[in-house]
């Protein structure tokens, strides 16, 4: 059994290392709206950063 946000709370010190669908895979068990709202929050925050990085790639 999942253990819900904890889960993805735990991922909060690495976003890099954040796996979105999990992320949804949550939200889409996610029966609590309060903690539904803090994993949705999460995952639109991942894949913002995500998108911005693609848009601009730093040179390294």
């Amino acid at each position: 059994m999942r253990e819900g946000p904890q889960e993805y709370s735990e991922m909060n010190d690495t976003p890099q290392q954040q796996d979105w669908r999990l992320l949804a895979e949550q939200a889409a068990e996610e029966k609590d709206p309060a903690r539904l709202m803090e994993i949705i929050r999460a995952l639109t925050s991942l894949l913002d950063e995500d998108q911005a990085r693609k848009q601009h790639p730093r040179d390294t």
